[in-house]
């Protein structure tokens, strides 16, 4: 960090006696041009009073930043002296002492008459010191900007450190994510072995699944069959009602019998709502069969538990069908009952007819 400071003080400290050189330069064309006041008879209250040091001068002992600036005052007063023209007539040894204390003052000298020639040169020699003016501040101008480049440079010197520092931080960050990198090459490794697993796993699940289907089918087409068998027992039961109308218009005659025979209906009739309660549960079943089947399809072992629920409603639903059946046959004995009932009924009604007739 020295050297590099060291070095941008260098720097400036060139551009800076550069700067000085050029305006000596400068500042001896412009006296060339214009005389110097000092040099054409000047009073010695004049040859002594300060005028415009050297560039160089004042900027031996300043420091590089104030070099540019005290550079470009000293090139301003050079042209700003070329462009007053020479000074008054010298005057004289005496006229130059302190006067007495006392004495009157000295009488102002007269400024002598110049001629055509003279006012020509001097106003040619103003104009040359005005153009040369012009082109001093051009030329500070270049230098300023050239003094604002050397200082971008000493600021880029003295931000290399920190470069440095970011380009470590840059290489850290590489190197962690590097170590990102095989991280995650390991984590895509293990997924895909993962995935395969995975996929052994759901083609077993589809053949099981595929199986449990077909199972399903079965299932259902039992439940096809069962609801085949419901149709005929109602079909059968549709019979029976039929049968009973008869029945019941051919005991109007026997109130006694009938309302035996209507006590024996509204045990069919309840019957008959049992029937149907377990028909509707039947339905209900069959509906929950075919929600079952959805649901084999998401997962094999709800499907089994399933089946073994469908399994379990088929035996029921057969064991209900037996009963049915039990049902029918004793309905049909109960009808040959009243069959014969009624026949012992009309027999014993002829019988009546015959001791009532004449």
């Amino acid at each position: 960090m020295a050297a590099a400071k060291s070095k941008g003080e260098r720097r400036k400290a060139k551009g800076a006696k550069q700067n000085g050189t050029e305006a000596r330069k400068d500042a001896a064309t412009a006296s060339e041009a214009g005389g110097d006041p000092r040099a054409a008879g000047a009073p010695e209250s004049e040859k002594a009073a300060p005028g415009p040091a050297a560039p160089g001068a004042e900027t031996a002992g300043a420091s590089p930043d104030e070099a540019p600036r005290e550079t470009t005052e000293a090139k301003a007063a050079a042209a700003a002296g070329a462009a007053a023209g020479p000074a008054p007539v010298a005057k004289s040894a005496a006229a130059a002492k302190p006067a007495a204390p006392g004495a009157p003052p000295p009488a102002a000298p007269k400024r002598p008459r110049r001629s055509g020639g003279e006012r020509l040169a001097w106003t040619v020699a103003a104009l040359l010191a005005v153009v040369l003016l012009g082109g001093g501040l051009a030329l500070v101008g270049s230098y300023e900007s050239r003094i604002a480049e050397l200082e971008a440079e000493d600021r880029a010197i003295d931000e290399y450190p920190s470069a440095v520092a970011a380009l470590e931080a840059v290489r850290g960050e590489a190197a962690e994510a590097a170590a990102a990198r095989d991280g995650a090459r390991e984590e895509v490794a293990a997924l895909a072995a993962q995935r395969d697993e995975t996929a052994q796993r759901l083609a077993a699940l589809e053949s099981e699944l595929a199986a449990g289907g077909e199972a399903l089918e079965a299932s259902r087409q039992e439940v096809r069959s069962n609801q085949e068998q419901l149709a005929a027992l109602r079909g059968e039961q549709e019979a029976l009602r039929a049968e009973l109308a008869s029945t019941e218009s051919a005991l109007e005659a026997a109130p006694a019998r009938l309302e035996a025979l209507n006590a024996e209906l509204g045990t069919l009739e309840q019957r008959r709502d049992v029937l149907a309660a377990e028909v509707e549960t039947a339905r209900t079943e069959t509906a929950e069969l075919a929600a079952t089947r959805e649901e084999a399809r998401l997962a094999l072992e709800a499907t089994r538990a399933e089946q073994q629920s469908v399994e379990q409603a088929i035996a029921g639903l057969n064991t209900q069908i037996a009963g049915l059946e039990d049902e029918r046959a004793k309905l049909a004995a109960v009808v040959e009952s009243i069959g014969e009932d009624l026949e012992s009924a009309m027999g014993l009604l002829e019988q009546a007819r015959g001791r009532l007739s004449p």
